[in-house]
């Protein structure tokens, strides 16, 4: 009984996805509400129940619903939390789609809040998101905008070291860095 009720709620989240990539965000939202619900009840805390709060969540930011959005997003963040850790890789999707919804909510303090937490606490992990210097490029940039000038160099070093390592010094998206760490060090001197 309980396998067959699994499937079923696969098979619901299955319908969910077609929906969402059609667009129709509120049939979406139905076919995975009703995926979550069997999932609740078999599963519980379970990373298959996250995912489903994810695509809710993801449902909600296509809506422009970020209120709702948030709340399913750190629903699935506290079960990836507890049962995967904070280090891990779907934590930090989780992590990237809170980012996500504040940055589209407009509310930039806690877009960047999230940022760095994705930037930090997964600097040891060896995948593709720790070395990607498109994130401390982003970083370097808006903290410049915002007249955050330490905050600026210190993300545009990381992404310099990062690329540095990765292309070699004479690479010209190093440049990209330079430019910034200059322009805000010679701000700060002012």
């Amino acid at each position: 009984m309980k396998e067959n009720k699994l499937e079923a709620a696969q098979n619901y989240s299955n319908i969910a996805d077609r929906f969402f990539k059609q667009g129709a965000y509120d049939k979406c939202l139905i076919w995975n509400k009703k995926a979550l619900a069997i999932d609740e009840k078999v599963l519980g805390e379970h990373p298959t129940t996250a995912v489903i709060y994810s695509n809710i969540g993801n449902a909600y930011i296509e809506k422009e619903c970020y209120a709702k959005a948030l709340r399913y997003h750190k629903k699935a963040l506290l079960i990836r939390e507890k049962i995967l850790g904070k280090n891990h890789y779907d934590t930090c999707k989780t992590y990237n789609n809170l980012a996500s919804t504040y940055y589209m909510q407009g509310n930039i303090t806690r877009f960047l809040e999230y940022i760095e937490i994705i930037v930090e606490q997964f600097e040891d992990m060896q995948d593709e998101l720790n070395k990607d210097a498109a994130i401390c490029s982003f970083l370097a940039n808006t903290y410049l905008k915002r007249k955050n000038l330490e905050k600026s160099v210190y993300w545009s070093e990381k992404g310099l070291a990062s690329l540095e390592k990765e292309l070699g010094k004479n690479h010209p998206s190093i440049l990209e860095f330079k430019d910034i760490i200059a322009t805000a060090k010679a701000a700060l001197n002012k």
